[in-house]
């Protein structure tokens, strides 16, 4: 094996040689994806010690070298996730997990990520919700809305009635989630039907004041 045989556990990750070949787990460390740690590798792919992970991002350098991300940068993109939750595809409140559940630790302009150079023609909108607390579509997503002023988002139902109305959209709970909230409303307080809306989102993008409208298909 070239192991040291009178060193029990030949890198000093915390694992024994035997343990390592035979691909034991302990509740520190987790088996390579072939079942089988390495008794020479103190930076096996899932072993995080200092000398493994210096931006402490739960990433080992062999793994960073394989995702082609910054072994000393936690945030590699800089968009205020960590390599190793973008990875993961972890949703932190601020940020949301791409369609597909997994964020890009390369990509600043990842979908849901919010980046002024990504967003140069104003916020994105996402047109579903569905809020029956699986925690996909729970709330009306408009992204990169956070990075523009004077922000206001109104929506209405199939008759012309407000329903909901919010002024900087995004910030602590202001996001809309199928309730009847708007001032101007009926049944405030209330679940809202299944149905389509319409939306309109009003922002100052630099120095000219823009809006975006389009329809938003409320399912439970």
């Amino acid at each position: 094996l070239g192991t040291d045989p009178n060193n029990p556990d030949s890198d000093n990750d915390g694992l024994t040689d035997a343990e390592e070949v035979l691909g034991v787990d302990d509740s520190t460390t987790d088996s390579i994806p072939d079942g089988m740690s390495d008794p020479l590798n103190i930076c096996d792919p899932f072993q995080t010690g200092d000398e493994c992970d210096p931006d402490d991002d739960g990433l080992s350098n062999e793994v960073e070298a394989n995702l082609g991300t910054d072994p000393f940068n936690p945030d590699t993109d800089g968009d205020g996730l960590t390599d190793s939750e973008e990875v993961l595809g972890v949703d932190d409140r601020s940020t949301t997990a791409v369609p597909d559940g997994i964020s890009n630790p390369l990509d600043i302009c990842d979908p849901l990520q919010a980046s002024s150079e990504c967003f140069g023609e104003g916020p994105e909108v996402v047109q579903k919700l569905s809020p029956n607390g699986d925690g996909v579509n729970d709330r009306f997503e408009v992204l990169g809305i956070g990075l523009f002023e004077n922000t206001k988002v109104e929506i209405f139902n199939r008759w012309g009635v407000m329903v909901y109305e919010a002024d900087d959209y995004g910030q602590g709970d202001r996001y809309f989630t199928g309730i009847s909230e708007g001032r101007v409303t009926v049944n405030k307080g209330e679940k809202l039907p299944v149905g389509t809306y319409f939306y309109i989102i009003r922002y100052k993008n630099g120095m000219r004041y823009e809006s975006k409208s389009g329809y938003l298909y409320l399912n439970r």
